[in-house]
């Protein structure tokens, strides 16, 4: 998660103007969320074995703990992030602050955010007369410190990471900083759960491991093969967080429940690659559906939408 946030900071702008930057976050994100777990509470109707059922209302509510397809945490969170991230550059000039002042904010941002994770890790909604546990705040706004640190820091040096040449050196000392951190320490970060253990190892870990994933990316683009084969995946990248988790639980239990191959590993395997590979047909599906896109990709780019503007 410290990479897609830090990703996602790199690509980060406030070029627009706020309407539109709203307008345009919220239909790329919230829109293909609230249409796949909408989807999801009609089809639970009809096949509650396989689909399950959560209320409603967690729907509105953006977190990981009462929504149906639990990984779709990160699109609410990420819209927020966004509008945080507009509202403190557009407001504040934070953009034009020196290096030294941006890093101590930083800093702030993660000692602040290890020492309140657990504020809301647990607690009740109570609805009427009904009691509802929940774990964070609407749209995990309760981890935005520690997630805005590591969106921040992307976007920060987003003119070096475009720019990226790998050095050796440093990458095998992220080598080493991650995997001793990982073999000698408690560190560990999910932000779904509201885990932060050991922040400062947990941190540096998480950093070591983005500059490594740089590296890979960076020799996997020399190669044609690897770069086809990734891209292919990675324009896809939304449609898997919407479909992979509910994919990959039936295939699982499927396999699991009939004993098809006796084997967990190799049943997890399967389900996994089935998981990744499903979600580039239905994809493609959509893609080929002027009417399905409205509700899955950016309305800009839909021709149907486009042509209604212009009448």
């Amino acid at each position: 998660m410290p990479l897609f946030f830090f990703l996602s900071g790199v690509f980060f702008s406030v070029s627009s103007k706020p309407k539109a930057f709203i307008l345009d976050k919220t239909d790329a994100l919230l829109k293909p969320y609230f249409v796949t777990l909408f989807s999801f509470a009609f089809l639970s109707s009809i096949f509650p074995e396989y689909v399950g059922s959560k209320s409603l209302v967690g729907v509105f509510y953006g977190n990981g703990s009462v929504i149906q397809v639990e990984p779709l945490w990160f699109l609410t969170h990420l819209w927020a992030l966004f509008m945080l991230s507009y509202l403190l550059f557009y407001y504040t000039g934070l953009q034009k602050a020196s290096d030294m002042i941006k890093v101590l904010f930083i800093l702030f941002l993660f000692v602040f955010g290890s020492f309140y994770i657990d504020t809301f890790k647990y607690f009740h909604l109570t609805i009427s007369t009904k009691e509802i546990p929940l774990r964070g705040l609407p749209y995990s706004l309760d981890i935005a410190s520690i997630s805005i640190a590591f969106f921040l820091s992307g976007h920060f040096l987003s003119k070096r990471i475009q720019l990226f040449r790998p050095n050796i050196k440093i990458l095998l000392f992220a080598v080493f900083t991650l995997t001793s951190i990982s073999i000698y320490t408690d560190a560990y970060i999910e932000l779904n759960q509201r885990t932060y253990n050991e922040p400062l190892m947990t941190t540096f870990a998480a950093f070591a491991g983005i500059y490594m994933i740089l590296s890979i990316s960076y020799y996997f683009s020399g190669n044609r093969f690897l770069t086809t084969f990734f891209t292919t995946f990675g324009v896809a990248s939304l449609f898997i967080l919407l479909f992979h988790f509910q994919i990959h639980n039936n295939v699982y239990t499927l396999l699991h429940e009939h004993s098809i191959f006796n084997s967990f590993a190799l049943d997890a395997i399967i389900a996994f690659i089935i998981s990744i590979s499903v979600p580039l047909l239905i994809r493609e599906v959509i893609l080929k559906s002027e009417f399905l896109k409205l509700f899955y990709l950016p309305l800009k780019s839909n021709k149907t939408f486009q042509h209604i503007l212009k009448k």
